[in-house]
């Protein structure tokens, strides 16, 4: 999708990936005060994190190769900023938290498109970023995912709480 910098590649890549448990086992475990499963889950966001940022380095790399003229201008929109980006993460996350406590045994993957967007896409570029030796800023990427993940979390933990999740102790 980076390579081709088609929207609709965006869409499929995003259809493709995996529920990102991790990033509500992390407000879970905070709300019901399970350090082990904390650990457990923030060690998965880091690891699959790494990897999609990662493989948008790889991919970075790779477009330097391409022919001249080649222009990326959705990594350039994904490293920035943009309020409805961060409201799609965060309905998103609001979304995704409400189906799991209602059915807990059902993984909500339509809503999860909503985080997979607002979290790995600015991920991706980021890494696409670092490696392609344009003027685009790498670290925004990393920021605004740092910002959409922090608030989807604060989301998250707030709604379990609401919706009657209690502390064990």
């Amino acid at each position: 999708a980076m390579l081709l910098d088609a929207p609709g590649f965006y869409l499929l890549a995003v259809l493709f990936a995996p529920f990102l448990g991790p990033v509500f086992g992390i407000p879970f475990a905070a709300v019901l005060g399970s350090g082990w499963f904390f650990l457990q889950s923030l060690f998965h966001l880091l690891a699959g994190g790494g990897l999609i940022f990662a493989i948008g380095a790889l991919t970075g790399w790779i477009s330097v190769n391409l022919p001249a003229g080649a222009e990326f201008t959705l990594i350039s929109i994904h490293n920035a900023f943009s309020w409805p980006n961060l409201i799609v993460a965060v309905v998103g996350a609001g979304l995704t938290t409400y189906l799991l406590v209602r059915s807990p045994r059902q993984k909500p993957l339509v809503a999860n498109i909503a985080v997979v967007y607002g979290l790995m896409l600015p991920l991706a570029a980021s890494g696409f970023a670092l490696t392609n030796g344009t003027q685009v800023n790498w670290i925004g990427g990393l920021v605004v995912f740092l910002v959409h993940l922090a608030l989807s979390i604060i989301i998250a933990a707030v709604l379990f709480l609401v919706l009657g999740l209690k502390p064990a102790s």
